[in-house]
């Protein structure tokens, strides 16, 4: 059932077998796989069903690097978390992003990848997406003929994106029926208590902004927040006991990553080709690189840098894709806007003027529309074409977050996020680009410019590069999965190395973050872990 921490009684107490803190996209998953094992299970959230700006204002972080604008902006105090605003991309991992790579210090996860597999598509059922694979299948769906590039150079493949990404409406009113998981909102978690043998998760601390407590007493306490939230709450946890928990070996908050990155090249038209054969070219590119939608889902054409390419250039891993924006003067641009407006209820008379002018200029809008009610694409006329690039991150345990000066309203410490990137990205982005560059320019189909500020023999003596660097909101590493707790603070079943009943299952547990969209991977995480709990417990999970 939904609870309000503010309409409980003051100091109220609760018991449970399995407490999740957080109601994002793990804690949901978690919640949902525990729901007919007859387990008695508590959820708590910070926000509620709106967001409220006192609630969102508990995440505002300091910096003293360069700005994380994700960590302010990106994250969501609410009862579904930060999928009540994503697009819900899903892609998995690469068989590279898992492995210890020799000139990537600190990569490399403690699991073999197939373990995750059946994960992977239990993933993908919960986030409502379809069983296709992310190359061939989409390939012949579309039918496809993949660009020539060579094959050492770029993996050609595609992520796809939920039919319903907001988890709040999917799942809420399934986890807040009579029985036995309740959720009770407003509960910002304050202290993780330790037995006095510091090996077991005694009690838990919630409190309301309007100060009604809550103490919960679980046999397993699981933290399904996000990457930086999660590191604030373990080191501002037992601190009168020693430096927060599970930080006995000041692991804790440190390789916090993001996916480096935004649109850094421009996308140009050959020169020497005649107009004909610029225009064919440029067809081409975008009949292969532009969106599709089959059985209702979205897929998104990308070019991954091929493991041959990471190693010969001893590179991170990369992932690119193209985007297409109309003219905004275009006919086609205002009748996609103007239908827009009638999808969100927004049209007035002005509305149906301009799709009246719109539908005099056939010519323009006949093929995107005969691309997208016939063969499930999308075509824009005339484009401006850019290329956006993500990178992997280094694992540098100096990028990290600490406990800052300044606290919150409930007096916990703020976030201080130090967000360390080396000239390792810099050179990702340029060796990837660059060499995607010549495949294009070999097959004819387009320039790609770089942005000049990653160009070989660019000045970088005041790291202009990074100026061209956007965060994704991609928020991992902070509580690394190690096989020791001399190397990270999670095992690989996501236990807190030395704490028996206390788990993470969120992106904060990844060791390196890989090329892709982190959220299937962490709900695979959550998946299996919520398997380990119950098995625990002395119950089974269905689908397992």
């Amino acid at each position: 059932m939904l609870f309000d921490l503010d309409q409980l009684a003051d100091q109220s107490t609760r018991e449970c077998d399995v407490c999740i803190v957080g109601s994002g996209a793990a804690g949901i998953a978690v919640a949902y796989a525990l729901r007919g094992t007859g387990l008695r299970v508590l959820l708590l959230e910070s926000g509620a069903l709106p967001t409220e700006p006192r609630t969102q204002a508990l995440y505002h972080t300091d910096f003293s690097a360069k700005i994380v604008k994700g960590a302010n902006e990106g994250r969501f105090r609410t009862l579904g978390g930060s999928t009540t605003q994503w697009g819900g991309q899903a892609l998995p991992l690469m068989p590279i992003d898992f492995a210890a790579r020799s000139w990537i210090p600190n990569s490399g996860w403690p699991i073999d990848p197939a373990i995750l597999e059946s994960y992977y598509r239990r993933a993908e059922a919960f986030m409502l997406t379809d069983t296709n694979n992310y190359d061939t299948d989409p390939i012949g769906a579309f039918s496809i003929t993949p660009p020539a590039i060579s094959g050492s150079v770029a993996h050609y493949h595609f992520s796809k994106w939920s039919k319903r990404p907001n988890l709040r409406h999917t799942y809420l009113e399934m986890l807040s029926a009579p029985g036995p998981i309740d959720i009770v909102c407003h509960a910002n978690l304050m202290q993780i208590l330790l037995t006095p043998s510091h090996d077991r998760v005694h009690e838990l601390v919630a409190r309301s902004l309007t100060g009604h407590e809550l103490r919960v007493r679980a046999t397993h306490v699981v933290l399904a927040a996000g990457a930086i939230e999660i590191a604030r709450l373990l080191l501002a946890s037992n601190t009168q006991q020693r430096n927060g928990v599970g930080n006995d070996n000041d692991h804790v908050g440190r390789y916090f990553m993001d996916h480096p990155g935004g649109t850094l090249a421009r996308v140009v038209p050959m020169q020497g080709l005649s107009s004909r054969e610029s225009a064919r070219a440029i067809d081409s590119v975008q009949h292969v690189f532009n969106t599709g939608y089959t059985h209702g889902i979205k897929y998104t054409p990308r070019l991954s840098a091929h493991p041959d390419l990471q190693r010969m250039h001893t590179i991170l891993n990369a992932s690119a894709f193209f985007s297409f924006q109309a003219n905004p003067d275009s006919h086609f641009r205002k009748l996609r806007d103007a239908v827009s407006l009638f999808r969100y209820g927004k049209a007035n008379l002005s509305t149906f003027g301009t799709i009246a002018q719109s539908m005099l200029k056939l010519p323009e809008i006949v093929r995107p529309v005969y691309a997208y009610s016939v063969k499930g694409r999308m075509w824009t006329p005339d484009p401006t074409m850019n290329l956006v690039v993500l990178t992997e991150q280094e694992p540098n345990p100096e990028s990290r977050i600490t406990l800052g000066a300044s606290r919150d309203e409930l007096g916990m410490p703020r976030s201080k996020i130090n967000w360390v990137l080396t000239d390792l990205t810099r050179r990702t982005i340029q060796t990837f680009v660059g060499t995607l560059a010549e495949e294009f320019m070999r097959l004819k189909l387009c320039t790609i410019e770089l942005d000049p500020r990653f160009q070989a023999g660019a000045t970088n003596s005041h790291d202009n590069w990074r100026d061209a660097i956007e965060d994704q909101s991609h928020h991992m590493g902070t509580t690394r999965m190690s096989a020791s707790p001399a190397q990270g603070v999670v095992d690989t079943h996501c236990r807190v190395h030395g704490i028996e009943n206390l788990w993470v299952t969120s992106s904060s547990v990844f060791p390196t973050s890989g090329h892709s969209n982190p959220t299937l991977t962490l709900m695979a995480l959550a998946l299996r872990t919520a398997d380990t709990i119950a098995a625990r417990l002395g119950k089974s999970i269905g689908g397992a």
